[in-house]
């Protein structure tokens, strides 16, 4: 189901089971209610397509680098929109997001860098744990801190590498 434009929702409230919390409806007639319903439902279908949206760009780059492998790093440097560096990120990414049912809003919230710190762990424990945390929390709440934090956990290692560092540091100048 893709996105409707804004403000033509073809919601039926039938469909819609959703119970509004007390505070969210205080003073609306149930006209209003309906309506924010109804808004309501608009906004999480939203952010569900966004994480849809990030897996499908996932994918595509890592069809992309297989298939046309001598292309794929002007690809990166010269025709997307967004910065070489997320792209490569993604694209390390991608076997784990394949091997893996990880939620939609966990795609809609997440960098780039943070999805290459977990596909990229090669303990199999560790990832599994981290795939295991994401998924328990059905993608929300995970910040990179939190994956970082989980990761010195089980390890004892932050996962950043030099190269990380050394990144973040030269992006900081520019």
């Amino acid at each position: 189901m893709g996105l409707v434009q804004y403000g033509e929702t073809g919601v039926n409230l039938d469909d819609l089971k959703t119970v509004l919390n007390e505070n969210s409806i205080t003073g609306l007639t149930p006209k209003f209610r309906d309506a924010l319903k109804r808004d309501i439902f608009e906004v999480n279908r939203a952010w569900s397509v966004a994480g849809e949206a990030m897996k499908s760009c996932i994918l595509f780059l890592d069809d992309i680098k297989r298939n046309y492998p001598k292309q794929f790093k002007s690809v990166c440097e010269n025709e997307l929109d967004f910065s070489d560096s997320i792209a490569y990120d993604l694209v390390k990414a991608a076997p784990w997001v394949r091997q893996h049912d990880i939620p939609n809003a966990f795609l809609s919230n997440i960098s780039a860098r943070s999805l290459r710190i977990i596909a990229t762990e090669k303990d199999d424990k560790v990832r599994a744990a981290l795939t295991e945390m994401i998924i328990s929390k059905e993608g929300a709440g995970v910040a990179e801190s939190d994956i970082v934090q989980k990761k010195k956990e089980l390890t004892g290692k932050t996962g950043r590498v030099n190269k990380d560092v050394k990144e973040t540091t030269e992006r900081a100048k520019k």
